[in-house]
């Protein structure tokens, strides 16, 4: 049997530890667990000890919003060419957020990709978004 390669993206900050980034781990390590080859593509303040199966970019913090804005477009513009570059190898592209969605959708539909987008809302809004005309499974 083949193993699935699942490339997962997302605006986190996995080294953090709270929220978002212990959720981004947890997911990986299970995903891992049953066998999965997990590609990350997210981002981390500090480095990280596992950088085996990682892509991160470091940056120190900011202190000034316009250097915080221009960061988070340079970071962007880099997730966006790292997703469009990692798909072709992966069978799964599972995004994390709405603006990473945004990013996969090209190289879905490039590569014939099956794509999952977690939402994470409200439950009868999650509901409401279900009949995707993309072909994407919500989650």
């Amino acid at each position: 049997m083949k193993k699935l390669t699942i490339l997962f993206g997302g605006f986190v900050d996995i080294s953090a530890n709270k929220g978002d980034g212990v959720h981004a781990l947890e997911l990986t390590r299970n995903l891992r667990g049953l066998g999965c080859k997990v590609i990350v593509v997210a981002h981390s303040s500090r480095r990280m000890v596992e950088a085996d199966f990682y892509n991160t970019g470091a940056y120190a913090g900011a202190r000034t919003m316009l250097l915080r804005l221009a960061l988070f477009c340079f970071s962007a513009l880099r997730a966006r060419v790292r997703v469009t570059f990692m798909s072709s190898q992966c069978d799964v592209l599972y995004m994390r957020d709405y603006l990473f969605c945004m990013l996969g959708l090209g190289p879905k539909m490039l590569f014939s990709k099956k794509m999952v987008w977690e939402v994470n809302g409200i439950a009868s809004q999650e509901r409401a978004q279900k009949p995707h005309p993309f072909n994407v499974f919500l989650l």
